[in-house]
C-alpha cells in the first residue's frame, strides 16, 4: 500500500498478529521500520508445507518469483546477518521436507547462506540457487530469463569431508567465554568454543555452583544458553540462581520462619526474582528436571536449541542422571555420546559441559581417570575441572597442614585443579576460592565477587538487528 511518504509497506504476520512493519522509499532503496512482536519470515502463513519452502532475501525478490508463478516463497524481515526469525518460525520450517535459498549473489549473500544452513531444521533438504552472472532474482527477471531454471537447476547441501587450508583463518583467535574471574580465565584459558568440558569432585565440592555462575557470566556477554540440571528441582534451581545474580544482598530477601527447622530461612524476594526471570527466560534454555531423557533425546533438544534459538553453551548436570538404553553396554554408550558431544561442539563452534561424580580416589592428589564410568572419558574430552571443598578437618591432615593459617586467614574454602586442560597455564595446581554463602557463589581468594547487572532492566532489552539492517522508526 502507498503512504502518504510515498512509500510501500510489508506488512509481517504470524497468523492474525502484526510482528513487523517495514517500509520503503518508491524513488530509492531506503527502508525504516517498526518492530511489534518477534521477528517473522513474510508471507510465511501462505506456503504449502507440501511443496518446497523458498527463502529470499528480500521482499522485492519475493515478489519478482511471485511474478513468474513461484508462489510458495518467503522473503526475510532484515539483513541476512540477522537470524533472529528462525526461533519465531522453527517450527513451521520444522514441517517442511525441503528448502531453497535464494539470497544474492554477493559476499554477504553467500555469508548470509552459509549461517542459515547451520540453523535449518536437521531433517530438511536444502538446496541453493546460483544466479551465475547476476545479482539476483529482479536482475533475472529484467533480464528476460525464468527463474524456474534456476530453481529446477539448484543445488543440494552436503557435508563437507574435505576442508582446504586457505578457508581457515587463523589471525583471529578463538571464539572463548569469559567465566569472570581474570584470574580463573588465565589459569584454564578461559572457557572455548568447540571443546567439551568435564567438571567432577566429591557433592558438595562446588563444581555446580561454579559451572552455574559461569553459565549466567556467559548469558551476560549476549550468548545464549542451555541448561539440563535433574539434580534438582526445578524451583531450587531457580532459587539458587537468582540468589548468584544478587548484587546487594540487603533488602534483597524475605524472611520465613521454618517450623521444622526451627529457624529463620531467606528467600529473594519475588519482584526481585521476577526481574532475574524476564532477563534469563530471554537467554536461558531451561530443560525441566521433572522429567529423565535418554542419551539420543538429550542429543535431539540440544541439536534443535542449536538450531533453533542459536545456543553457544551448553550444561548438563550431571552424566548420571542421563538414561541410556543399552545398560548392559553402559560403558560402550557412553562413548559414543561423549564423541557425540564432541562432534556437536566442533560443527556448531559451542562449548559444551558435563558434569560427572568420581569414583573412589585419592581427594589430596585427584587423577582424571578417577571419573566414574567409562574409562574413554578422559580421551574423549578436551578439559576436565576437579573440585573440592576444604574442611576443619582437611586441614589437620598432613598433607594441607601448612596451608591451614593463609586459608583460615583469606576465607579459602574451595580448591579447583585442572587435570587435563587445552591452552590452561596452571594444569595439576590447586586454585584457590572463596564461597559468598548469602549470593551462592564462588570467587578467587585475591578478587572481589563480580556481580552481573543485566538483569536490572530486563524490558529494556531488545532483540536487535545487525548494524547494516534497517533502523526503527520513532
Amino acid at each position: 500500500m502507498s503512504t502518504k511518504n510515498n512509500e510501500i509497506s510489508f506488512i509481517y504476520r504470524k497468523g492474525f498478529d502484526i510482528h513487523f512493519i517495514k517500509c520503503r522509499n518508491l524513488k530509492e532503496k531506503r527502508f525504516n521500520a517498526k518492530k511489534l512482536k518477534e521477528l517473522t519470515l513474510w508471507k510465511l502463513d501462505f506456503c504449502d508445507t507440501d511443496k518446497p519452502l523458498l527463502i529470499t532475501e528480500g521482499e522485492i525478490d519475493q515478489l519478482t518469483f511471485e511474478e513468474q508463478g513461484i508462489n510458495n516463497s518467503v522473503s526475510i524481515p532484515a539483513g541476512v546477518s540477522t537470524l533472529n526469525w528462525i526461533e519465531t518460525d522453527y517450527e513451521q520450517l520444522e514441517q517442511f521436507s525441503e528448502v531453497i535459498i535464494a539470497y544474492d549473489n554477493d559476499k554477504a549473500g553467500k555469508e548470509g547462506t552459509a549461517k542459515l544452513i547451520k540453523r535449518l531444521p536437521s531433517d530438511i533438504t536444502i538446496k541453493i540457487v546460483d544466479y551465475g552472472e547476476f545479482k539476483d532474482a529482479n536482475e533475472l527477471h529484467l533480464a528476460g530469463e525464468k527463474l524456474q531454471n534456476i530453481i529446477d537447476n539448484a543445488k543440494e547441501v552436503d557435508d563437507e569431508l574435505f576442508i582446504k587450508m586457505n578457508e581457515l583463518d587463523i589471525s583471529e583467535p578463538i571464539k572463548r567465554f569469559s567465566t569472570g574471574s581474570l584470574f580463573f580465565n588465565r589459569s584454564i584459558g578461559g572457557i572455548r568454543s568447540g571443546e567439551v568440558n568435564i567438571w567432577t569432585g566429591i557433592p558438595g565440592s562446588g563444581k555446580s555452583t561454579i559451572l552455574n555462575q559461569i553459565m549466567l557470566n556467559v548469558m551476560e556477554q549476549g550468548v545464549k544458553c542451555l541448561v539440563y540440571s535433574p539434580e534438582l528441582l526445578d524451583k531450587q534451581y531457580k532459587r539458587w540462581t537468582c540468589c548468584q545474580l544478587l548484587k546487594d544482598v540487603k533488602g534483597s530477601f524475605k524472611k520465613y520462619y521454618d517450623n521444622v527447622l526451627e529457624q529463620d530461612v531467606f528467600y529473594v524476594k519475588k519482584e526481585i526474582s521476577d526481574k532475574m526471570s524476564k532477563w534469563l527466560d530471554r537467554g536461558l534454555r531451561y530443560i525441566t528436571g521433572d522429567k529423565s531423557f535418554t542419551d539420543k533425546e538429550i542429543l535431539r533438544i540440544i541439536i534443535k536449541e542449536i538450531k533453533r534459538s542459536d545456543v553457544k553453551f551448553v550444561v548438563i548436570d550431571n552424566l548420571m542422571k542421563i538414561t541410556f538404553q543399552d545398560y548392559q553396554n553402559l560403558y560402550e554408550e557412553q562413548k559414543i555420546f561423549l564423541n557425540k558431544l564432541s562432534e556437536l561442539a566442533k560443527k556448531h563452534n559451542i562449548s559444551i559441559n558435563l558434569v560427572a561424580h568420581p569414583k573412589k580416589h585419592n581427594k589430596d592428589e585427584p587423577d582424571q581417570f578417577d571419573i566414574a564410568g567409562s574409562s574413554n572419558i578422559p580421551n574423549l574430552v578436551d578439559n576436565i575441572f576437579y573440585w573440592r571443598r576444604i574442611t576443619t578437618r582437611c586441614l589437620e591432615s598432613d598433607y594441607w597442614k601448612n596451608k591451614a593459617e593463609k586459608y583460615e586467614e583469606e576465607n579459602i574454602s574451595t580448591l579447583m585443579i585442572a587435570l587435563k586442560s587445552r591452552e590452561g597455564e596452571k594444569i595439576g595446581q590447586w586454585v584457590e576460592f572463596c564461597f559468598d554463602v548469602s549470593r551462592k557463589s564462588i570467587h578467587h581468594y585475591t578478587e572481589s565477587p563480580k556481580h552481573l547487572q543485566n538483569w536490572v532492566n530486563p524490558e529494556q532489552q531488545k532483540i536487535t538487528l545487525a548494524d547494516d539492517d534497517i533502523p526503527e522508526w520513532d
